[in-house]
Parts: C-alpha cells; sequence; structure tokens
C-alpha cells in the first residue's frame, strides 16, 4: 500500500517489531471477517486453539514469535491489550493439484492457501473467533465459498505436512499459555 493507505484500509493492521519477525512485512494487513456474509468459518471451537498449541509443540514447522507491536481495529481502535494473535502458513511448494485425495480440498482451491494468514482473537470466556483473513484473494475467495475459511483452519492445525512453515504471531507481553490456564 502506498504513503497513506493505511488511513484507507478498513481492515486490521497488524505492525510487527522488524528484528523479532519471521516475516519480511513490517505491517500486516488483515480482511475484517465481520464483512464476510456468512458465519461459517467465524467460530471457531476451543478444540481448535488446543491442536494449534499442540501443532506448536510437536511440529518444527510451527513458531511462535513475540513481534507484534500493536494491532488496530478496521474502526482505528487499539487492541493490542486484547488476546488476539495472527497465523501465517505457507504452503509446501510440492503440494500441488493431487491434494484432492489427500486433504479432501479441489485441486483448484489448493493456490488459495499457499500463503494464508488468519487473525484470531480469544475472549476471556474461551470465545474463539477469527477476526481477519489475508491475503485479500482469500478474503474474497471465502466470500464466494465460506466453507474455504474452514478448510483453512482444518488444514492449519490437522495437517502439518501441508505447511512448510506456520507462524503464530503474538505480542511481546502476551502470555500464550495463559489461554489454556483460563479454559473450562
Amino acid at each position: 500500500m502506498s504513503s497513506g493507505g493505511e488511513k484507507k484500509f478498513k481492515g486490521w493492521i497488524v505492525s510487527l517489531d522488524k528484528h523479532k519477525s519471521p516475516t519480511s512485512e513490517t505491517i500486516l494487513y488483515f480482511n475484517a471477517a465481520r464483512e464476510l456474509n456468512t458465519v461459517t468459518g467465524k467460530i471457531l471451537p476451543f478444540s481448535w486453539i488446543k491442536s494449534l498449541n499442540t501443532a506448536l509443540n510437536k511440529y518444527p514447522n510451527y513458531h511462535l514469535s513475540k513481534c507484534i507491536n500493536k494491532i488496530v481495529s478496521p474502526d482505528g481502535e487499539d487492541m493490542t491489550e486484547y488476546m488476539i494473535f495472527a497465523v501465517l502458513a505457507t504452503k509446501k511448494d510440492s503440494i500441488k493439484s493431487y491434494s484432492d485425495n489427500l486433504y479432501n480440498i479441489p485441486s483448484s482451491d489448493v493456490q488459495l492457501y499457499s500463503k494464508a494468514g488468519l487473525l484470531i482473537s480469544v475472549s476471556e470466556d474461551n470465545q474463539v473467533g477469527l477476526f481477519g483473513l489475508k491475503p485479500y484473494e482469500l478474503f474474497v475467495s471465502v466470500s464466494a465459498k465460506p466453507m474455504r475459511a474452514k478448510i483453512l483452519e482444518s488444514l492449519v492445525v490437522n495437517r502439518p505436512e501441508f505447511w512448510e512453515e506456520v507462524h503464530v504471531l503474538v505480542t511481546a507481553d502476551y502470555d500464550w499459555s495463559k489461554i489454556f490456564y483460563q479454559s473450562k
């Protein structure tokens, strides 16, 4: 985005510490999930977070990075202090059209998940919600076929072999384990 583009963007803006970030980007733009005309994929079960945590502890291609400096809502509100985190996933180049059989995804959709970003929030009562998606092409695709959000969410926690890398980005003072202490 050009200079001044940040003010025009009506989604979530996540600023990263360039020295701690696993990506070369210093600002991530997530399209607001509230703009989707569906609830499919916008509410996740708490078991999804537990599965993500298991993957972080089990697989070498899953990483937790404390690199978020600031999170700004589509309304311009600073949301940095809330339990919001980003998941950035990059598909392995070797995953091609044979995915129909292996991953139960139409081969025409595989490229949609090549680089995917989810902005997730966990409330104090363990409600898990999808707040944002990136890139824009994925957002548009999920708008057209809402089940694509569910497919992506499932791939992230259930198919580690699909991904080259999955990064969970949090703020420096974010206590990832706190999510599990407060769970019911």
